[in-house]
């Protein structure tokens, strides 16, 4: 099997198990995700779903080619795989990117990559990147992500 239709038939087999666990328990709590201050927010299989399909939605609103690449930075977090889940529900290839990079590794995986989106996620050295990040790079930031990003939520 050719890597592309491989990643293809594995994203089906992942998103089938989603869509599984969200018809046979959506109120189970399958994130459980600190926000700061001691607080946590839990999500149920109904609630992440639904992220995830609104995502996607938006997604596909941009009209992009099938299988275009999507840059993901952050943290590990619930929503990190929201988004990461999104991109594959629509039909596209999520391009992960370690949240400690610097600027220029930025842009090279970004401009080698094709990316035509960046999601940003959590943080800790956003001003470190943002530099690598090309100004024309339409993005989407993602909860708990820097508030000076420039993005909309």
């Amino acid at each position: 099997m050719d890597p592309i239709a491989m990643t293809t038939a594995t994203q089906n087999s992942i998103l089938s198990r989603l869509y599984h666990w969200e018809k046979t328990a959506p109120n189970a709590v399958h994130f459980v995700q600190p926000i700061g201050n001691g607080e946590v927010e839990e999500l149920t299989w109904a609630q992440c779903m639904d992220q995830v399909r609104r995502m996607a939605a938006y997604l596909k609103s941009l009209n992009l080619p099938d299988k275009s690449q999507i840059a993901l930075i952050g943290k590990n977090s619930a929503h990190w795989m929201l988004a990461d889940w999104a991109i594959w529900m629509a039909g596209h290839v999520t391009v992960p990117l370690y949240p400690t990079l610097n600027a220029e590794t930025v842009r090279y995986i970004l401009d080698h990559s094709e990316a035509r989106l960046v999601f940003i996620g959590k943080l800790d050295d956003w001003e470190m990147m943002r530099g690598g990040i090309p100004k024309d790079l339409p993005g989407v930031v993602l909860p708990l992500a820097p508030t000076d990003t420039g993005y909309t939520d």
